[in-house]
């Protein structure tokens, strides 16, 4: 066994909290962005969720990008879709697909979703009348293969069919495996075995479901095809770039169809099923749905794929196009629907499709990176906002600007955009570097370059040059993000520089008010900062924001994980930086926004605690409030591991147990601190005082959370 302790303090002044809401007011031109704070999406999912248990559908939505659920809720008497975040959360351990489904033919939809070994299901127990919520642990689906049963896979980039193939009373699986160009069926046993559809056990009932295979071609199918190659064997392996499945009746004969695209396609196709329940055969093919059903085909940049879902609350299912490839460029307005004019069974898009959410929310393409400042003039914070791309263009600079009831109007950053920067992921910091009495920017980039854009506006008025200078030699870091303050009292602004390897670079300016000069940084690893979690991977992308807390200058950092880590005690008794600081929790209000977040630190009249706008790789926005912290969090369970005993007693060991081997372990304290780390199933003791703390196991599986407490011995 190998551990090491990890020394903190605890400071004294009060905890920074966050609670997520729906925030301001956003409007765009003269509309109002009604679902303006919900994160914008990237690679949505889409199906039904009765969340407030109303007995209407709302709309269930993962977001790939991120593993992010987005609550929507049908609002009446308006009827407009808004975002309820306190529902963002019902289920822990979502990753790379979640479909909803009515699995167990209760009236309620329950949720499908990705696992390593295997589908899993969650089921919603909720009462009549009550919110969603959901089984812990899920269910495993296993499936007998012919060889042997085990897990029914399916690939992280597909999107498999969930339906009652059969009409038996139970859902059954469509997906196609690892390597293989022929589409299976795994049959649900559930009826035939327990007369209810409650459970998960499958059987392999056939490896060529439609008779139809992949071609070489993106979107090229085979039809009466048996799957069988040369000599009876299978085909040769085939290794496709993802496919997404929908299974459907379309045109009332009894039989589901399937609707299909694959990765790097434009297009989708329709599969018309002409066989029968127990013997399903595509006997027509049409790649440009929906045109058959009276819809404009859709063309998209890369990987469309569809969903069937009441999108405006009349009782029949609507076509909701979306995105399934992360390096899709058509992000920024992605999101499409056909509405539709016929029944279930037999639809009828007429016409072209319109966007659908993405468009009522702040959605810059690829990547947000806020920053906030009074850039007006009102007394009230503005936000700037910088992009990755949008569209397959370099990046953008984009303004929200402060009205006096506190609402913000978004478009284009007055002046320079960004685009003359040519680079991607500009993220802002502002500034008065020349002294003249209004908010200049900084702004890193992609390259690792630090540029300087003056504000040749006014103070009321801001209008951003379309000359920018090279502001600070470049570190030869990438993804640069920086942030101005005067750190030494001096008047004048230095610099903080965030970027890809986690970590923090300090520039002192050596000019003076008004004329700014960085000659080289003074150091590339300021108090020991380093935003790396090994458990999603070898970056940290740091984006540092400094802030009062209580009086006291601090630090919040945003990360590739997509939380965001607080610290504290940044400076000694003569004003110099620590030369370590102190982390007070990597889970600052636990807000979270998936991957890369970047916060924007919003200061309001009168309030002890600032509220952070959180940025995210989706290229939209989160809204936090600031409060005091409640430290009565508890953490959300997986039900998988548990530590025994427990409670444990000072000076002893505590022995971790999972279904699979532990790979690492960390404690940390209620306020988030990292107390102990290290590997294996055994954890010391003698170090933790009387008290709850967080054990953290990372397993093949994903992150496990166990509360452990620790008594007097």
């Amino acid at each position: 066994m190998a551990s090491v302790l990890i020394p903190c303090s605890i400071s004294a002044q009060s905890t920074l909290g966050l609670q997520e809401s729906i925030g301001p007011i956003v409007i765009q031109q003269s509309d109002t962005l009604d679902l303006a704070w919900a994160g914008g999406f990237h690679n949505p999912q889409i199906g039904h969720m009765d969340w407030n248990g109303d007995g209407i559908f709302d709309l269930w939505v993962f977001e790939k990008v991120g593993q992010r659920q987005i609550p929507m809720i049908r609002e009446w008497p308006v009827g407009r879709w808004i975002y309820k975040p306190s529902h963002r959360n019902s289920i822990q351990g979502l990753r790379f697909f979640a479909l909803s489904i009515d699995w167990n033919n209760d009236g309620s939809k329950d949720v499908v979703g990705y696992r390593w070994d295997g589908l899993q299901v969650f089921l919603n127990q909720a009462p009549a009348g009550q919110p969603a919520l959901f089984s812990k642990p899920p269910l495993r689906c296993i499936s007998q293969y012919g060889i042997g049963s085990s897990g029914l896979f399916v690939p992280q980039d597909d999107l498999p069919a969930l339906a009652d193939l059969d009409q038996d009373g139970d859902i059954d699986v469509l997906t196609f495996p690892l390597f293989g160009s022929c589409l299976e069926w795994h049959k649900n046993l559930s009826m035939e075995t327990y007369g209810v559809p409650d459970s998960t056990y499958f059987t392999l009932e056939s490896s060529h479901w439609g008779y139809f295979k992949e071609g070489i071609n993106i979107n090229s199918i085979v039809l009466n095809d048996s799957c069988m190659g040369t000599g009876g064997l299978a085909e040769p392996l085939h290794s496709g770039a993802g496919r997404a499945l929908l299974a459907v009746d379309l045109n009332a004969d009894g039989l589901l169809d399937l609707v299909m695209s694959e990765g790097g396609s434009q297009n989708i196709a329709w599969l018309k099923n002409g066989g029968s329940l127990s013997n399903a055969r595509i006997t027509e093919l049409n790649s440009t749905f929906p045109s058959s059903f009276s819809g404009s085909p859709m063309v998209m940049d890369v990987f469309p794929a569809a969903f069937y879902a009441d999108a405006d609350a009349d009782g029949t299912s609507d076509l909701i196009i979306g995105t399934a490839g992360t390096d899709s460029p058509a992000d920024a307005l992605g999101t499409y629907l056909y509405l539709n004019l016929g029944t279930e069974n037999q639809p009828v898009f007429n016409g072209s499709a319109k966007p659908f959410l993405q468009s009522e929310m702040v959605d810059l393409g690829m990547g947000a990176y806020p920053v906030a400042g009074d850039i007006n003039g009102d007394g009230i914070y503005d936000i700037v906002v910088g992009s990755s791309s949008q569209n397959g263009q370099t990046a953008r600079l984009y303004s929200m600007l402060s009205n006096p009831d506190s609402s913000f109007m978004f478009g284009p950053l007055a002046g320079n955009n960004g685009s003359t920067l040519s680079n991607y992921d500009l993220v802002p910091s502002l500034g008065d570097l020349d002294n003249d009495g209004d908010l200049d920017l900084a702004i890193g980039t992609q390259t690792g370059g630090l540029w300087w854009i003056e504000n040749i506006g006014t103070a009321t008025q801001p209008y951003f040059s379309g000359v920018q200078v090279e502001l600070a030699p470049n570190l030869g870091q990438t993804y640069a993000a920086p942030e101005l303050f005067d750190a030494d009292g001096d008047g004048d602004l230095d610099l903080l520089v965030g970027g890809r390897n986690g970590r923090l670079a300090f520039y002192r300016n050596q000019g003076s008010m008004g004329h700014p000069q960085f000659s080289g940084a003074e150091t590339t690893f300021l108090g020991q900062v380093e935003t790396i979690d090994p458990s999603v991977g070898s970056a940290g992308y740091s984006i540092p924001r400094i802030f009062q807390n209580q009086g006291n200058t601090e630090i919040m950092v945003g990360t590739y994980r997509g939380t965001l880590w607080h610290y504290s005690n940044l400076f000694d008794n003569v004003g110099q930086f620590q030369t370590a600081f102190t982390l007070v929790t990597d889970r600052l209000g636990y807000a979270d926004i998936g991957i890369r977040s970047a916060p924007a630190v919003l200061v309001r009249s009168g309030s002890s605690y600032p509220d952070v706008v959180l940025g995210g790789l989706t290229g939209g926005l989160l809204f936090y409030k600031g409060e005091m912290a409640d430290l009565s969090f508890d953490a959300n369970f997986s039900g998988q591991a548990f530590a025994y005993p427990n409670p444990a007693v000072r000076g002893g060991l505590v022995n971790l147990s999972e279904s699979n081997s532990i790979h690492s372990w960390r404690i940390r304290s209620i306020l988030g601190q990292n107390l102990l780390a290290g590997t294996g199933h055994w954890v010391p003791t003698q170090n933790l005082d009387p008290g709850i703390y967080w054990i953290y196991c990372e397993t093949k599986k994903g992150t496990e959370i166990i509360k452990l407490n620790i008594l007097n011995p």
